[in-house]
Protein backbone atom coordinates (compact mmCIF):
# COMPACT_ATOMS: atom_id res chain seq x y z
CA UNK A 1 0.00 0.00 0.00
CA UNK A 2 1.32 3.48 -0.95
CA UNK A 3 0.04 6.32 1.03
CA UNK A 4 0.02 10.30 -0.32
CA UNK A 5 -1.33 12.96 -0.15
CA UNK A 6 -4.19 14.05 -2.84
CA UNK A 7 -2.55 17.16 -4.86
CA UNK A 8 -5.98 18.52 -5.24
CA UNK A 9 -6.44 18.81 -1.32
CA UNK A 10 -4.43 21.51 0.60
CA UNK A 11 -4.14 21.54 4.71
CA UNK A 12 -4.69 24.56 6.75
CA UNK A 13 -4.05 24.13 10.82
CA UNK A 14 -5.57 27.03 13.04
CA UNK A 15 -4.90 27.66 16.66
CA UNK A 16 -1.81 25.82 18.49
CA UNK A 17 -1.44 22.44 18.00
CA UNK A 18 -2.19 20.69 21.56
CA UNK A 19 -4.93 23.08 22.64
CA UNK A 20 -8.51 23.07 22.62
CA UNK A 21 -8.75 25.83 19.89
CA UNK A 22 -6.72 23.67 16.99
CA UNK A 23 -8.33 23.12 13.93
CA UNK A 24 -6.98 21.10 10.50
CA UNK A 25 -9.00 21.75 7.88
CA UNK A 26 -9.20 20.83 4.15
CA UNK A 27 -9.37 23.07 1.12
CA UNK A 28 -9.07 22.72 -2.27
CA UNK A 29 -8.61 25.80 -5.21
CA UNK A 30 -8.68 28.22 -2.49
CA UNK A 31 -11.82 27.68 -1.07
CA UNK A 32 -12.50 25.61 3.20
CA UNK A 33 -14.22 22.04 2.02
CA UNK A 34 -15.64 19.37 4.11
CA UNK A 35 -13.79 16.30 4.19
CA UNK A 36 -16.52 14.69 5.10
CA UNK A 37 -18.89 15.67 1.82
CA UNK A 38 -16.09 17.20 -0.69
CA UNK A 39 -12.89 14.49 -0.68
CA UNK A 40 -14.49 11.48 -3.06
CA UNK A 41 -14.37 8.02 -1.75
CA UNK A 42 -12.60 6.76 -4.63
CA UNK A 43 -9.27 8.10 -5.52
CA UNK A 44 -9.00 7.16 -8.74
CA UNK A 45 -11.15 5.81 -12.00
CA UNK A 46 -10.85 2.39 -11.81
CA UNK A 47 -12.48 2.35 -8.11
CA UNK A 48 -10.45 0.56 -6.98
CA UNK A 49 -8.41 2.71 -4.68
CA UNK A 50 -10.26 4.78 -1.82
CA UNK A 51 -9.04 8.01 -0.44
CA UNK A 52 -8.32 7.82 3.56
CA UNK A 53 -8.54 10.75 5.92
CA UNK A 54 -5.92 10.08 8.35
CA UNK A 55 -7.24 11.13 11.92
CA UNK A 56 -4.32 9.31 14.07
CA UNK A 57 -1.04 9.03 12.67
CA UNK A 58 0.56 5.42 14.01
CA UNK A 59 3.10 6.31 16.49
CA UNK A 60 1.30 9.22 17.95
CA UNK A 61 -1.72 8.87 20.91
CA UNK A 62 -3.94 12.27 20.56
CA UNK A 63 -7.15 11.11 19.81
CA UNK A 64 -8.61 13.36 16.98
CA UNK A 65 -11.19 13.03 14.90
CA UNK A 66 -13.50 14.70 12.14
CA UNK A 67 -15.48 16.81 13.49
CA UNK A 68 -19.41 16.16 12.83
CA UNK A 69 -20.56 19.39 14.27
CA UNK A 70 -18.28 22.15 12.84
CA UNK A 71 -18.99 23.36 9.70
CA UNK A 72 -16.53 21.91 7.07
CA UNK A 73 -15.99 19.16 9.72
CA UNK A 74 -12.42 20.26 10.80
CA UNK A 75 -9.97 17.41 11.94
CA UNK A 76 -9.98 18.69 15.93
CA UNK A 77 -8.93 16.96 19.32
CA UNK A 78 -11.51 15.27 20.71
CA UNK A 79 -12.41 16.25 24.28
CA UNK A 80 -13.78 14.81 28.05
CA UNK A 81 -15.20 16.85 30.50
CA UNK A 82 -13.43 19.99 29.16
CA UNK A 83 -10.34 18.82 28.90
CA UNK A 84 -7.95 17.07 25.84
CA UNK A 85 -8.21 13.12 25.23
CA UNK A 86 -5.20 11.01 25.03
CA UNK A 87 -4.91 7.66 24.54
CA UNK A 88 -3.09 5.63 27.16
CA UNK A 89 -0.66 3.50 24.40
CA UNK A 90 0.73 5.18 20.75
CA UNK A 91 -1.53 3.68 18.15
CA UNK A 92 0.17 0.87 16.40
CA UNK A 93 -1.19 2.06 13.22
CA UNK A 94 -2.50 4.81 10.95
CA UNK A 95 -6.59 5.20 12.36
CA UNK A 96 -8.82 7.26 10.71
CA UNK A 97 -11.73 6.99 8.07
CA UNK A 98 -13.26 6.72 4.48
CA UNK A 99 -14.57 10.21 3.26
CA UNK A 100 -18.75 9.89 2.09
CA UNK A 101 -19.84 7.38 4.17
CA UNK A 102 -21.97 7.21 7.07
CA UNK A 103 -22.80 4.26 9.85
CA UNK A 104 -26.57 4.46 10.24
CA UNK A 105 -27.35 4.47 13.95
CA UNK A 106 -30.78 2.44 13.14
CA UNK A 107 -28.96 0.21 10.68
CA UNK A 108 -27.89 -3.61 12.99
CA UNK A 109 -25.23 -5.05 11.49
CA UNK A 110 -26.24 -8.81 10.62
CA UNK A 111 -22.97 -10.18 11.73
CA UNK A 112 -22.14 -8.13 15.05
CA UNK A 113 -25.40 -7.06 15.70
CA UNK A 114 -23.95 -3.04 16.45
CA UNK A 115 -25.78 -0.37 15.27
CA UNK A 116 -24.06 2.21 13.23
CA UNK A 117 -22.59 5.60 15.39
CA UNK A 118 -23.34 8.49 12.54
CA UNK A 119 -19.46 8.29 12.07
CA UNK A 120 -17.85 7.79 8.95
CA UNK A 121 -16.58 4.34 8.15
CA UNK A 122 -13.71 3.65 10.63
CA UNK A 123 -10.45 2.42 8.36
CA UNK A 124 -6.97 0.91 10.23
CA UNK A 125 -4.52 1.32 7.73
CA UNK A 126 -1.76 -1.06 8.55
CA UNK A 127 1.06 -0.62 6.42
CA UNK A 128 4.88 0.69 7.15
CA UNK A 129 4.12 3.53 6.27
CA UNK A 130 3.61 6.31 9.19
CA UNK A 131 0.98 8.82 7.80
CA UNK A 132 0.09 12.35 8.88
CA UNK A 133 -3.03 14.03 9.89
CA UNK A 134 -5.23 14.80 6.87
Amino acid sequence: ITMKTSSAFTLKATGKEGTLDWRLFFEKDGKTVSPFHDVPLKADASGKIFNFICEIPRGTNAKLEISREEKFNPILQDTKSGKLRFIHDKYPFNYGAFPQTWENPLVKHPDTKAFGDTDPLDVCEVGAAVGTTG
